[in-house]
């Protein structure tokens, strides 16, 4: 199976921490330098018809800063990677550090897990039995 394509459902932060970690790696690999790199405050995605989506999404925030042509490599190795990732939100400014001017990248990555048993998400989103009797 793929990346991506799950028989289970993983735990959130063992996917998290994975997923951080491989835009670290990303970043270190172009030799960008990273301001930030953590979960995004997003909220989840819905389906346009209101039910839940039949996959995951995992979001993180992630600030960089380098070469435009460095920027450019990050962004090529975020949609090539072999993993579900896409980015849905990117600003990019110049900045002047001293002498050198750089780019800054904000961007949005999400991750995408889609679980072989639909069964799996339904029981995700029942919430606890004590929390639903609040």
């Amino acid at each position: 199976l793929s990346t991506y394509f799950t028989n289970d459902l993983p735990k959130e932060e063992d996917v998290m921490a994975d997923f951080l970690g491989k835009l670290d790696s990303f970043v270190k690999e172009t030799g960008l330098s990273v301001q930030k790199n953590n979960r995004s405050a997003d909220p989840a995605e819905e389906a346009k018809d209101g039910k839940a989506p039949d996959y995951l999404v995992y979001k993180a925030d992630l600030e960089c800063s380098g070469n435009i042509e460095d920027i450019a490599k990050l962004i090529y190795r975020i949609d090539t990677s072999k993993e579900f990732l896409k980015i849905l939100k990117i600003n990019l400014a110049m900045k002047k550090n001293g002498e050198v001017e750089e780019m800054r990248a904000v961007m949005t990555v999400a991750k995408y897990i889609v679980p072989s048993d639909k069964t799996l998400l339904a029981s995700k989103a029942t919430p606890a039995p004590e929390a639903a009797a609040r």
